[in-house]
């Protein structure tokens, strides 16, 4: 009777054992994922043994998904994500910073661009550039994004300004628009602005924050540049058409 219990409480350590080196029944475990004592060696895999578990390695932990600090909103005027938005309009890009929105449009051949204060208050006289490959040299205090070419503009009582588009504005996703769009003062760089090939002028407005900072003033056209009211949705906004 007692070689018995001898016998019985060996094969219960030995149990214990299978169980603290992460093979207790009904589970996975990975041995890695516990802090191992000095000194202490896990007991060997035991052929043909009692271990109730497969050990496998843990898996790395996924990282978290990236913050999206821009609400898009689709063509519906619903509220979406960066996956519609690369799916439609391609490769879209932008630094964090101060903007704030992106909006599909459909219609106008215009890029329009509303500016808001850390109130919401539309603000005027912000200065809005927007770039492409052969656009007319900008001043040096508009250019930014490491970019020296574009036309710019100041923003209406509104808040809102307006780019024209022409011909070479069009584009075909996977790959992104020919623009690039700044507030001087801002941030933020918009990346791969333009509008979808075969589609009536589709393209993405935006609404950038001035972080509650005074506008700059007024600072002119770039040369050649043509400038007159226009009114878009409802609003009246400055639209630039470059020759």
């Amino acid at each position: 009777m007692m070689r018995t219990l001898r016998g019985y409480a060996a094969v219960v350590a030995v149990a214990l054992l299978f169980v603290l080196a992460g093979c207790g029944a009904g589970g996975t475990a990975g041995t890695s994922a516990l802090a191992t004592p000095a000194g202490v060696a896990w007991l060997p895999a035991v052929s043909g043994g009692g271990c109730p578990c497969t050990c496998v390695p843990p898996t790395a932990t996924p990282e978290p998904p990236p913050v999206v600090d821009v609400t898009i909103y689709d063509c519906e005027g619903d509220i979406t994500d960066t996956h519609w938005l690369t799916s439609t309009f391609g490769e879209v890009l932008w630094t964090p910073g101060n903007l704030a929105e992106l909006r599909c449009s459909i219609g106008p051949s215009v890029l329009v661009a509303h500016v808001e204060d850390a109130t919401g208050q539309p603000v005027e006289n912000a200065t809005v550039a927007l770039w492409w490959p052969d656009a007319p040299f900008l001043p040096p205090e508009v250019q930014s994004c490491s970019l020296d070419r574009g036309v710019f503009g100041p923003t209406n009582a509104n808040g809102d300004i307006g780019f024209g588009l022409g011909p070479g504005s069009y584009y075909s996703p996977p790959g992104g628009g020919p623009h690039v769009m700044w507030t001087v003062g801002g941030p933020s760089c918009l990346v791969g602005l333009g509008m979808l090939a075969a589609t009536e002028h589709q393209h993405l407005n935006s609404v950038w924050l001035l972080d509650g900072k005074a506008a700059d003033a007024d600072r002119g056209y770039s040369t050649g540049a043509v400038v007159y009211e226009q009114e878009i949705g409802g609003r009246r906004m400055w639209v630039i058409r470059v020759p």
